[in-house]
């Protein structure tokens, strides 16, 4: 095995280990749909900071710096592009869809967060009053 297999492997690992111990913590208070929202804004929060793999950073465009949304109101916000699928059942599955739409769902201030534990602690707020609603 080439040494780049190995990390690939071994970031594999840490990565499934920190979505099973995010389901089992939170699976009791968030519904899963809210679980897997946590999940891709997180992920969707690292690929922005440079704190996931390069493979996934890529799929993620942010809207202003899309050449073509420079004038737009939204390329002064943080959202991401959701790009268009021509299969319903396969392409809104796929990661630069699925974690954009659940980037875009977040309010401001939670997408603006100076860190990844100040994000999570900003994402568990916004999920859990989403769950329970006054």
């Amino acid at each position: 095995m080439s040494t780049v297999t190995v990390l690939l492997d071994i970031v594999l690992v840490i990565i499934s280990s920190m979505i099973v111990v995010i389901i089992v913590a939170f699976s009791s208070w968030l519904s899963d749909g809210c679980i897997f929202i946590f999940l891709l804004a997180t992920l969707a929060y690292c690929c922005q900071h440079n704190m996931a793999p390069h493979y996934l950073a890529i799929q993620l465009n942010q809207a202003s710096s899309d050449a073509s949304r420079q004038r737009l109101r939204s390329a002064s916000t943080p959202e991401l592009i959701v790009p268009r699928t021509s299969r319903s059942t396969i392409g809104d599955r796929a990661f630069c869809v699925t974690a954009a739409r659940a980037w875009n769902t977040l309010t401001p201030s939670v997408q603006s967060s100076e860190s990844l534990a100040i994000f999570q602690r900003h994402l568990k707020t916004e999920l859990f009053s989403r769950s329970f609603p006054d």
